[in-house]
């Protein structure tokens, strides 16, 4: 149960970035990449993943700590 826990909670994180890197892609890179100053939209997206990322980690070693024996 421990791996088990463990992987689904980074494979829902993964699905989580895929799908809003996914609806994004088709706009943002049919101009080129845009700078995070002035598109209010990529720099939504920017922090939205890296919380998702901080997020995922942290509860990642709680459940490590937590199932640890």
């Amino acid at each position: 149960m421990n791996r088990l826990a463990r992987i689904l909670l980074v494979s829902a994180a993964v699905s989580v970035l895929a799908w809003l890197w996914y609806a994004a892609w088709p706009e943002l890179f049919r101009n080129g990449m845009p700078s995070i100053t002035e598109d209010a939209d990529f720099a939504l997206l920017v922090r939205l993943t890296g919380f998702v990322v901080i997020i995922t980690v942290g509860f990642y070693f709680a459940l490590r700590n937590l199932m640890k024996k």
